[in-house]
């Protein structure tokens, strides 16, 4: 259904993401995208015409990230370790109504960029993981330096990307040709229970003290 009012500025898809937001009842709201939905001029008009503050992962072409802030994929194993760790930030100064919109990129295994309305400067973060060392064949802790806003951005996410991670291991669409828009739905449906009862399944096995079997184990 579309929205019954419409910005000229701003996409079909963008439109939508507007008259949705129109229902928070306070201003100021954080919201957290993937870059699908990310571009400085949707960001920008959610702030100054909605008060919601946007941030997330942002694609690099045609989206209004700084050149300089853009980092190209190297293909290269040497360049790869080289440039792993780059960060590059800039923040928009020339626009009074939406101030402090912070672009940054980071290279890991990849770069990343965000927009985001949700950092004021850019902040390394001390992180410890538990990880299966193969050598001594058990858990030890791993530390490693994470920026705030990816922090930020993988726990405000509500673990989708995670879910998303498991249900894909088992999806049963994997090699079908769906005719029908509805299908789709379903099976991303029934593979989103399947996940969900998986994990209620082992969170009660753990507060029971009920041992899994090995083939249970593997998510």
């Amino acid at each position: 259904m579309p929205p019954p009012t419409l910005d000229k500025d701003l996409s079909p898809l963008h439109n939508r993401c507007k008259f949705l937001m129109q229902d928070f009842q306070e201003p100021w709201h954080w919201v957290t995208m993937d870059n699908l939905y990310q571009s400085q001029k949707f960001l920008c008009k959610m702030y100054e015409d909605e008060q919601v503050l946007c941030g997330g992962t942002c694609r690099t072409h045609l989206r209004g990230l700084p050149p300089h802030v853009i980092q190209k994929v190297e293909t290269a194993k040497k360049r790869q370790a080289e440039v792993r760790g780059t960060c590059k930030a800039s923040v928009l100064m020339n626009s009074p109504k939406s101030p402090n919109l912070l672009a940054i990129s980071v290279y890991d295994t990849k770069p990343v960029h965000f927009l985001t309305f949700h950092e004021d400067c850019v902040r390394w973060k001390k992180c410890i993981k538990s990880v299966f060392n193969k050598a001594s064949r058990r858990m030890e802790d791993v530390t490693f330096w994470r920026l705030q806003v990816i922090d930020n951005y993988n726990g405000s996410m509500g673990w989708v990307d995670v879910a998303d991670q498991i249900r894909n291991y088992y999806r049963q669409d994997k090699n079908m040709r769906n005719r029908k828009y509805w299908w789709p739905i379903y099976q991303w449906a029934s593979g989103v229970m399947a996940t969900n009862a998986f994990i209620i399944y082992q969170r009660v096995c753990d507060k029971r003290k009920i041992a899994l079997k090995r083939s249970e184990c593997h998510t």
